[in-house]
């Protein structure tokens, strides 16, 4: 999800620019059913966050600010709002630099990025390069210094594919060629395929992706 409980590590003190919150923190959040941000600024107040095994009134009131803060559920105006989303947001290259530089830096996070023209344009290679660049440390062009993320919460892509044309070989093919030190079966069990044959078939199978413990 955009807004995976995980973001709670990337808030920080404004002052110290410290991090506020420890990954034991969003253990326990996800533990308790908390596993995104929305779950949480949906509470109707924040006792039920102070009931959090492991969690203090303390921590529980600053999880409640910071995420209020978070949503904006206070006025706020449209300069705030885009300062507050760079704050936040994290980019993923797309293994063009040109095209990286005009997307301000890879393609983000919350927000949907789309890519559309002639058949023949290169828009599933690129695809292809952006799911393996999404899956790779930050250091690579990825999104996520992957060894202080907890291996069960990795980054994982799902590839939506109507026309039954996904290609394996070429994943495989672009991180032996750009990432030889990578393993390139690896990269590949952390896509995951749905092929739908219906508008309502492709929203079962997303939200049984989402329900899913990772594995």
């Amino acid at each position: 999800a955009i807004d995976d409980v995980n973001l709670l590590m990337q808030f920080k003190d404004e002052q110290t620019g410290k991090n506020l919150f420890s990954p034991k923190v969003v253990t326990s959040l996800r533990a308790a059913g908390y596993d995104t941000l929305t779950k949480i600024v949906s509470l109707p107040d924040v006792k039920a966050l102070t009931e959090v095994g492991g969690i203090g009134k303390k921590t529980a009131d600053l999880i409640w600010d910071e995420v209020a803060k978070y949503f904006g559920v206070n006025s706020q105006t449209a300069l705030t709002y885009e300062e507050r989303l760079e704050k936040f947001q994290v980019r993923c290259s797309t293994g063009a630099k040109a095209l990286d530089s005009l997307l301000g830096g890879g393609i983000p996070t919350k927000q949907i990025t789309e890519f559309y023209g002639e058949p023949q344009m290169g828009k599933t290679q690129l695809c292809y390069s952006i799911a393996v660049y999404s899956l790779i440390d930050k250091k690579l062009g990825g999104y996520y210094e992957l060894d202080k993320i907890d291996p069960k919460e990795r980054p994982r892509v799902c590839w939506v594919d109507t026309e039954f044309t996904f290609d394996p070989s070429r994943i495989r093919k672009l991180v032996q060629n750009r990432f030889p030190e990578l393993n390139a079966d690896s990269i590949l069990d952390d896509i995951i395929i749905v092929q739908p044959v219906s508008s309502d078939e492709l929203i079962r199978e997303v939200e049984k992706i989402f329900q899913s413990p990772d594995n």
